[in-house]
């Protein structure tokens, strides 16, 4: 049986959550760095890093980029640090699939984002953005994010010269228990923006990457993310419909009701001042990532949101039984910082 070596760069919520999934595959393995095994942000390292497995006869067959900044809390914590951010969002892609291209690997795959867009199409808000139209909220755009514009920039350098995944998400949402999941974020939420937007589901991502690495579809760039819209309101629904085992967890505090959560509309949003930014609400098009057959994309339906709530919740559960696991709850609602800022 033949055996395929992926590298997994990160291990943020992303990068875990790929390396764990990957692995259950006998014909790969998986093997995943972070910064402080490898400094991958120096080309001669990493390179030097690719090129000791290559001569050991055990070189990789694909790398992915799941490293890179998105904040503390959310994207208003780019604008405090833009050095590191045009760094690991910019630079960094542009670093490894250098390094990846200079040892003849095959496949290099980069976690990208949607939030290089934002607005609706016209006539039919709800087509969305496909890959081919030129971002509105990036690089070139004045009142577009620094998180944002480094994406954006990190992009456009991969395209111009590689060959390559560059992999559009949007506000990944799953059943794992970590403080990047969206369902993290929302719990702390009082007032929550009311605007229609893309959703990745993480097992769509994972499956996506998995069967791309098997076979490998053409390189290019792919919006991966739900093939419905999302809105936040049917998630605080499914928070409703699960409000009693999530107060129980201690993930929403006694006497939280759906009647005291404000949902407001984008301008109304940025006059109360919420966010130090602005932020990309868009709704992305994955018909050339579905019609590659590779993966089914999953309808972000109500209740599938529900569903996924009840799999959070069992999941921090199970996070609990095990010994060698603390849950550290302040972390997971956003009370203490996280504890990397390079890994998505």
């Amino acid at each position: 049986m033949d055996i395929t070596k992926v590298l997994v760069v990160g291990k943020g919520f992303i990068g875990q959550q790929l390396s764990t999934f990957l692995a259950t595959d006998e014909r790969l393995e998986v093997h995943q760095i972070e910064s402080s095994q490898v400094n991958y942000r120096d080309y001669n390292t990493f390179v030097d890093f690719l090129t000791q497995y290559e001569e050991e006869g055990t070189g990789f067959d694909a790398i992915i980029n799941a490293a890179g900044f998105t904040g503390e809390k959310n994207v208003d914590d780019a604008e405090k640090q833009k050095e590191l951010v045009w760094l690991l969002n910019t630079v960094l892609p542009t670093t490894l699939a250098s390094a990846a291209q200079a040892c003849n690997i095959p496949s290099f795959f980069n976690i990208s984002s949607g939030c290089i867009f934002t607005g609706y199409t016209k006539p039919d808000p709800y087509v969305g953005y496909t890959e081919e139209e030129v971002p509105n909220f990036g690089l070139f755009d004045d009142d577009s994010s620094w998180y944002s514009k480094t994406k954006h920039a990190g992009e456009l350098s991969l395209t111009s010269s590689f060959n390559c995944y560059n992999l559009r998400i949007r506000m990944p949402i799953g059943e794992i228990f970590h403080p990047k999941n969206l369902i993290s974020k929302m719990l702390k939420y009082e007032t929550v923006l009311d605007e229609d937007n893309s959703a990745t589901y993480m097992f769509d991502l994972m499956n996506f990457v998995y069967n791309a690495i098997l076979a490998p579809p053409p390189f290019g760039i792919y919006n991966i993310v739900s093939s419905n819209v999302f809105n936040s309101k049917d998630l605080f629904t499914a928070f409703n419909n699960n409000k009693e085992d999530l107060i129980q967890e201690g993930l929403l505090p006694n006497g939280w009701s759906l009647e005291n959560i404000k949902f407001i509309k984008e301008k109304a949003f940025y006059k109360k001042g919420v966010t130090a930014v602005k932020r990309s609400n868009c709704i992305l098009n994955n018909t050339s990532a579905s019609e590659l057959k590779l993966h089914e994309f999953t309808d972000v339906s109500h209740d599938f949101l529900d569903k996924v709530v009840k799999g959070y919740i069992e999941n921090k559960r199970t996070l609990e039984s095990q010994p060698d696991n603390v849950v550290d709850i302040e972390e997971i609602q956003g009370a203490k910082e996280p504890r990397k800022d390079e890994d998505i």
